[in-house]
């Protein structure tokens, strides 16, 4: 689930103040990796990260952690002020 509200004393305080309209990626704070740079900023994910949470937090396999991570966290197309997962080798 994406959120625009980010809490205060977060580890979302500077992306809040670079980029007041950020959503964040409700639940995921844990795989916040920082935020783009190019543009407006947005918040940057380890989906590898937010996969693991999902397992951990929903009792979920890798395949099932996907679909949900599809179904309701990762944005169905790149947006403004939309959030963004990577993938890192």
């Amino acid at each position: 689930m994406i959120a625009a509200r980010k809490p205060e004393g977060s580890v979302y305080e500077v992306l809040a103040a670079m980029n007041p309209k950020a959503m964040v990626a409700k639940g995921m704070s844990e795989a916040y990796i920082g935020h783009s740079v190019h543009g407006r900023p947005v918040a940057v994910y380890d989906y590898e990260t937010c996969i693991d949470i999902v397992m951990r937090e929903k009792s979920m396999t890798h395949s099932q952690a996907v679909d949900y991570l599809s179904l309701h966290v990762v944005p169905d197309s790149p947006g403004e002020n939309l959030p963004i997962f990577i993938v890192t080798h």
